[in-house]
């Protein structure tokens, strides 16, 4: 008997962001492992994609013409129910907190990442904010089982979402397979030129939410520039220009730049298309992450398959993912986070070691690994 399972596709759209990527990554990944003759996967969608993966996942357009909070929520309420219910699905699994609340008739399976958000105030500012996360919290407990990507974010989504960690799986992200290819070194001088960027940088990849520690990162490099050559590349965007607390941080740098009289070597690059992100990393001579709290931290995962030393923040859930595979500081002191800059570039045997040990600890996360997890999941729901 097939199984039809519908997926909450709503992030497609949005490749760029976390969930963006998470979706994808298991999307590709069921195209290769998923078995279309057991599974049918039909990924509900405000929007087709321009591509079609084939196998067993096909896109079904449900349209949301106006994409605000207030219609998003109608959309997984309302549109998403009403598909599940026209194409006669069994399971639905929602790849971000979205679980229906209403009429939902099937199993559901919800994954939530962590608690981020609830662990700082700036998140949490406004009215409307504050009722969105009451909502998040009480509609997502109505799931039937809920996946989380770390063993810290397990308890993370235990402690705030009061959900039993009974009902919580852990399943480890992937690393999409174009960051373990080797670029050439005409690839990193064209990747160069493209950005306009040195021979010699310090990389970061991600977000500027405050919890992100943009802020202390800049003036970490700002510390340590006069005792190393090379640059600072920031590539990375914002969700929200509507949230200016949030994003303090991207807001201030250009001022915080100038301030420091560091334009010339503090490069921020912006949002940039994931086939250019191997060549980038591979290019740098150093990743950091000084994310003060993160679910998973796949950029992390992304540069030890690069094969470039990395520094990170010590924080429960990138210890857990990195183990000994990454420089582990102090990121909420500056002195400390310039230091390890100045002296891991010096010394370029703990450069070699961090490298070795990256290349070994990434091969552990792969999407099919994670993907074949899930539908291990999808038939538990199933069968019950």
């Amino acid at each position: 008997m097939k199984h039809r399972i519908a997926i909450n596709g709503y992030f497609t759209s949005r490749p760029f962001t976390g969930f963006g990527v998470y979706t994808w990554g298991y999307l590709k990944a069921f195209t290769k492992i998923a078995d279309k003759e057991k599974y049918d996967l039909i990924v509900l969608v405000p929007k087709k994609p321009a591509i079609t993966l084939g196998g067993a996942v096909r896109f079904v357009e449900c349209p949301l013409a106006n994409d605000t909070p207030i219609n998003k929520i109608l959309w997984e309420q309302r549109a998403i129910p009403a598909a599940c219910k026209k194409y006669d699905v069994d399971l639905l699994h929602s790849m971000y907190p979205a679980t229906v609340i209403f009429d939902k008739g099937i199993p559901q399976l919800t994954s939530i990442h962590d608690a981020t958000p609830w662990h700082f105030a700036e998140h949490s500012q406004g009215l409307a904010v504050k009722l969105l996360h009451r909502y998040s919290v009480w509609s997502n407990k109505k799931a039937d089982r809920v996946v989380s990507v770390s063993n810290y974010g397990k308890y993370d989504v235990e402690q705030i979402f009061g959900i039993p960690k009974g009902k919580i799986d852990v399943v480890y992200n992937g690393v999409d397979n174009r960051y373990r290819e080797h670029c050439t070194q005409a690839g990193k001088e064209r990747i160069r030129a493209k950005y306009n960027l040195p021979e010699k940088y310090i990389f970061y990849i991600g977000g500027f939410e405050v919890h992100k520690n943009v802020r202390r990162l800049f003036q970490s490099f700002a510390r340590a520039s006069s005792e190393i050559k090379h640059d600072l590349v920031i590539a990375g965007g914002v969700f929200s220009k509507a949230r200016p607390a949030v994003y303090k941080d991207y807001f201030d740098l250009p001022k915080l730049i100038a301030n420091y009289k560091l334009e010339k070597r503090v490069h921020m690059i912006g949002v940039v298309p994931e086939e250019d992100l191997p060549a980038l990393y591979q290019a740098s001579s150093l990743y950091i992450m000084p994310s003060l709290a993160e679910g998973f931290n796949l950029p992390l995962v992304q540069a030890f398959a690069c094969k470039v030393p990395t520094i990170s923040a010590n924080t429960p859930a990138t210890g857990e993912i990195a183990g000994h595979a990454s420089y582990l500081v102090d990121a909420t002191n500056i002195e400390a986070m310039a230091a390890a800059i100045v002296r891991l570039l010096h010394d370029k045997k703990r450069q070699n070691e961090l490298i070795t040990e990256g290349i070994v600890r990434q091969k552990q996360f792969t999407w099919e690994n994670a993907a074949e997890r899930m539908l291990v999941l999808y038939d538990s729901l199933l069968n019950r």
